[in-house]
């Protein structure tokens, strides 16, 4: 699918920030709109609070991806996996639901790739 080979480039790059044996070729993965943007930055300033560089953020918007950008967290967009809809942040509506696949491709893309994936 589209914008699964620059995930794939771009994991890679974010798993080779881990320097030990127990986590070579893995990343932890993480993904938010900006309805969830500040949940995702709670959660990035954890992984670095103990020294965790290899996640990888996917914004699942344009706007998550600015406010990340804005405030120095490294993620992911590509348009092919972006949902921009407001609904998108409400459980049970069709636009979470296409959320909660596109993070499936997301994670079998990585898999397939031959990455470890912690979620």
């Amino acid at each position: 699918a589209a914008g699964n080979s620059e995930l794939l480039a771009y994991a890679r790059q974010r798993a080779a920030l881990c320097s030990g044996p127990h986590c070579a070729d893995a990343v932890v993965l993480g993904f938010a709109n900006m309805g969830y943007s500040k949940f995702a930055l709670n959660w990035v300033l954890s992984m670095r609070h103990v020294g965790m560089e290899n996640y990888v953020l996917v914004a699942l918007d344009q706007r998550a991806h600015a406010y990340f950008t804005r405030l120095g967290v490294p993620s992911f967009f590509s348009a092919a996996l972006g949902q921009d809809a407001e609904s998108s942040q409400h459980h049970k509506s069709p636009q979470f639901r296409d959320i909660m696949h596109i993070r499936l491709v997301c994670v079998l893309a990585l898999l397939r790739g031959g990455l470890d994936v912690w979620l």
